[in-house]
């Protein structure tokens, strides 16, 4: 068995869409998307240890951001996002092994092709 600092994943719906929610904590969905400009909750889990790090088999009781967050890439649509556009990456508080990234979403711009 090989061991690592992090193995960093995200929940999926059934359908294979991050599980992903709006600040007021409904899910991120086709009939629900979320906006340029908003904050959204991504939920992951592997983020590896934490500042402070909760001792083994303890349940965070407030956030802790992960040790590595420097190293954090996010993407979106295949694009990496700002690293300013995170503005938060560790433990949910009041759940054992689930983290949070939240970010800001910003508009992407589409590349376009010169004409000849």
């Amino acid at each position: 068995m090989t061991l690592v600092d992090a193995a960093p994943a995200l929940f999926q719906t059934a359908v294979g869409y991050a599980i992903a929610a709006h600040l007021d904590n409904s899910l991120i969905a086709p009939g629900s998307p979320a906006q340029a400009g908003e904050i959204i909750v991504v939920y992951a889990c592997g983020l590896g240890r934490t500042l402070p790090n909760p001792a083994p088999g303890a349940i965070p009781q407030s956030a802790a951001v992960i040790q590595r967050l420097s190293d954090l890439k996010v993407y979106l649509g295949g694009a990496a996002i700002d690293a300013a556009s995170i503005l938060y990456a560790g433990l949910t508080p009041g759940s054992a092994g689930l983290y949070q990234i939240n970010l800001v979403l910003r508009t992407i711009r589409a590349r376009t092709r010169k004409s000849a």
